[in-house]
């Protein structure tokens, strides 16, 4: 799906709201790039990690909060308490938190939050229920990324991580990066630490420099 959205947007063929929503009437759209850089964000970032080296058809990868060499306790104890259970049910759409506390322990890294914003996140009015598949296709995708890392090429990759993230602590981060640098043999890729942060970086003081951070080193490689 990722691929196909890539492609759209390089040639401009797909179709936009005419209104406010996606529920309104759709229309062409008059705007295309060639130039596509995909951002991924937690399994967001597992989607995108192996992307460039399966399709080969992007400027640059941005990678935010994971990590393919292993977790934290914190995501098995979810996964455990909470997932497998509504998976044991035959769910198709599943709950990852269960609670607020939860969430929090997850994702926030309290002295570096922004309390506005982690009150609305780890609301549970505003828990959405996760693809089952999003769970049980993970094995096949790490072993799927592990492959494809290495044959990148000179598509440049830039790995950020959180320095308070719970559930991809450093020991897995600097394992991640560790294993690119090791398999991907002649890749541009480069490492970035988010400064007081946990999982769930935008809602933490230190966004504005991983916005700062992700341009500079787009600029950098000529992308702007």
């Amino acid at each position: 799906m990722l691929h196909q959205l890539v492609g759209e947007v390089k040639t401009g063929n797909y179709t936009v709201a005419r209104g406010n929503d996606c529920s309104s009437p759709q229309v062409p759209s008059n705007l295309a790039n060639s130039t596509v850089v995909i951002i991924g964000h937690s399994a967001g970032g597992a989607i995108v990690q192996g992307y460039p080296g399966e399709y080969h058809d992007v400027a640059a990868v941005v990678q935010a909060n994971y990590s393919n060499q292993g977790s934290g306790p914190i995501v098995q104890q979810q996964i455990n308490n909470v997932v497998e259970p509504a998976l044991a049910k035959g769910e198709d759409y599943v709950p990852f938190f269960a609670n607020r506390q939860q969430c929090v322990q997850f994702d926030i890294y309290q002295p570096g939050a922004v309390s506005q914003v982690e009150k609305i996140a780890c609301d549970p009015a505003n828990f959405v229920l996760t693809p089952a598949g999003e769970f049980t296709g993970f094995p096949a995708l790490e072993q799927e990324n592990n492959q494809f890392i290495k044959t990148t090429g000179n598509i440049p990759v830039l790995l950020t991580y959180g320095d308070h993230d719970a559930a991809f602590p450093p020991d897995t981060t600097q394992a991640d990066y560790q294993y690119w640098v090791t398999n991907c043999q002649g890749c541009d890729v480069t490492e970035w630490s988010e400064p007081n942060s946990g999982h769930l970086f935008m809602a933490h003081t230190s966004l504005p420099q991983w916005v700062q951070e992700v341009v500079g080193w787009l600029a950098s490689h000529g992308i702007s």
